[in-house]
């Protein structure tokens, strides 16, 4: 089961994921959908505690993350296991989905989306 603990810094919104993202994780996309009609656009998700993904839990990361992008968001991912990673890149969605430097906090994501916003990259 996924647990999620949503917190904000600044115009962020933080989602702290943690346990198996699975079947069981539409939970995910309804947080996702409810910061978007508060309003909130720009979300990090902190992969730190997360023990799995399976093929079903793929499928919610990219209904999240399309949910954000379709309404002009941003949403980034951090702090993910390298086995973590190897499964994302067997699913080809790693080069798709943003995964941010563990290094990286989210101050400085929050700087880096904000001047995404004001200078939008010519396509």
């Amino acid at each position: 089961m996924l647990e999620i603990k949503a917190r904000q810094k600044r115009n962020v919104i933080i989602l702290d994921l943690c346990g198996r993202i699975d079947s069981d994780s539409a939970n995910l996309i309804e947080i996702v959908g409810q910061c978007v009609k508060d309003g909130y656009t720009d979300i990090l998700c902190n992969f730190e505690t997360v023990e799995s993904i399976d093929y079903l839990g793929v499928s919610a990361i990219v209904i999240a993350y399309k949910e954000i992008v379709n309404n002009k968001g941003r949403m980034k991912f951090c702090n993910i296991p390298l086995h973590l990673k190897t499964i994302l890149g067997v699913a080809a969605i790693a080069p798709v989905i943003s995964i941010t430097p563990p290094k990286e906090t989210a101050l400085t994501v929050s700087k880096k989306i904000r001047l995404l916003k004001r200078y939008p990259r010519c396509s």
